[in-house]
């Protein structure tokens, strides 16, 4: 007697789990102000009841998960929706986030404010980080992970080799992800002085950004030799080519110090390409309809004010280690 009560117990149990999550995913995926889809067709996905759907439906409005109207044969309406709190009575899985490597003032800035932002929407989530936008979106787009972000040059071009309607996307503003001025080419300082013209530059084809940016800025007279753009500085340095695109990152060791020189883009079709890259674009996996959420969930109002914030840090550095410099030359020279 006691297994069999225990039994059906626990098929109660997981009976109520599959409902509440059969709700939320929908709520989620509808959105406020859709209309949820019918508790038949929510039983029949959960493999319940539709008596146990709609005391999901009761259990959530008790906890302030979400809310939902009845407009009678026009089915329900949703009003309102706490993702953090639909998030914990589901169960659901942690949000899987794949950015690029740290090193950017302005993609630190949308990581931190992302990852702020989800802990504030009480969704938890887990971050790894691989270089190469165009392969963190064929891996969100084959549901091995739920978002990434990437400039919108990237997602732009990627559009036609992704399947139609795996992703959703949601673009920032201007500057987001490469802000004005940092994306430079970098130069041997002594070449820039003598006026050496530039005959060999790097060029990283793994990278559509790397790329489209080095075949506009770079003439036809440029022999372009493949270069992992991050290591750009290192080999501009060594002399294995005269010049390099470089996205400005956070270094011990800046530019400046190694004996290189950063410019501005020289060509108007460089700085064009620039622009359209500039906007740091989420995208989710569409496979997951919960991401509906995540995306409209994440504010993001501090990504602005941390790539600020972190502008004037470097800038700060920077001063310190030149005027560092300033009084041990003249100490030597007094």
């Amino acid at each position: 007697m006691t297994t069999a009560a225990g039994t059906g117990a626990g098929t109660s149990k997981q009976g109520m789990q599959a409902a509440l999550r059969a709700v939320v995913v929908d709520a989620m995926a509808t959105g406020v102000g859709g209309t949820l889809t019918k508790n038949s067709a929510l039983a029949e996905r959960a493999g319940v009841g539709a008596g146990t759907v709609q005391r999901a439906l009761e259990l959530l409005a008790e906890e302030g998960a979400l809310e939902a109207v009845s407009r009678g044969h026009l089915g329900r309406r949703l009003t309102a929706l706490d993702v953090g709190a639909c998030w914990q009575a589901a169960r659901l899985a942690p949000v899987r986030v794949l950015l690029s490597p740290g090193g950017a003032v302005e993609m630190d800035a949308v990581e931190s404010a992302l990852a702020d932002d989800l802990t504030a929407a009480g969704v938890p989530h887990t971050v790894r980080h691989r270089p190469g936008g165009t392969p963190r979106l064929m891996q969100v787009a084959a549901g091995e992970h739920d978002l990434t972000v990437v400039s919108g040059g990237t997602f732009d071009g990627a559009r036609g080799t992704l399947p139609d309607g795996a992703l959703i996307e949601r673009t920032l503003g201007t500057g987001t992800y490469y802000a004005t001025d940092r994306l430079v080419v970098l130069r041997r300082t002594g070449d820039v002085e003598s006026g050496r013209p530039v005959r060999t530059a790097g060029i990283d084809r793994s990278s559509a950004d790397h790329e489209a940016l080095s075949l506009a800025e770079f003439d036809g007279g440029v022999d372009l030799v493949d270069v992992p753009f991050p290591e750009v500085p290192a080999y501009v340095a060594d002399g294995a080519v005269d010049a390099g695109i470089w996205h400005v990152t956070r270094s011990p060791v800046p530019p400046r110090v190694a004996g290189l020189t950063s410019l501005p883009l020289a060509r108007a079709e460089a700085r064009d390409v620039a622009d359209g890259l500039s906007r740091a674009t989420l995208v989710a996996w569409a496979g997951r309809p919960e991401n509906h959420a995540v995306l409209g969930a994440l504010g993001l109002a501090e990504v602005g004010p941390r790539q600020a914030a972190g502008f004037a840090e470097e800038r700060e550095i920077e001063e310190r280690r030149a005027a560092v410099s300033r009084a041990v030359l003249a100490d030597r020279n007094g």
